[in-house]
């Protein structure tokens, strides 16, 4: 975590580590480079093609699909990232292959920070 700043009753935390960076809510106040626990829920992630950028705070991650389930509309895909494993819930017309590499983002208003 690198700046936490109030925001609408509540706070919004810049983080960064080796696997991504970007912008997430919190309820309380974190101290610069106290650790956080990002949350994201998998239907909120955005499965985008590999090198997209993120914009206006979108926390983002490069990662290669290793796994991936049909679930008629979805898809449930498993992503490898550099330090983490993702759980994305995808439109099944969307869906990437196993093996492909993708970026996932995800908008600050569709995260939380917790303290480990």
């Amino acid at each position: 975590m690198t700046a936490c700043r109030p925001a609408n009753g509540g706070y919004v935390l810049s983080v960064e580590s080796d696997s991504g960076r970007g912008d997430c809510r919190a309820g309380q106040a974190f101290g610069p480079g106290e650790p956080v626990v990002v949350m994201v829920r998998p239907e909120d992630v955005t499965l985008a093609t590999n090198g997209t950028s993120a914009t206006s705070g979108q926390l983002a991650w490069t990662g290669k699909v290793v796994d991936g389930v049909f679930r008629g509309r979805r898809r449930s895909l498993s992503v490898e990232t550099a330090q983490l494993r993702f759980h994305v819930e995808c439109p099944a017309t969307r869906a990437a292959a196993v093996g492909e590499a993708v970026t996932l983002l995800v908008d600050p208003s569709n995260t939380w920070a917790l303290r480990p």
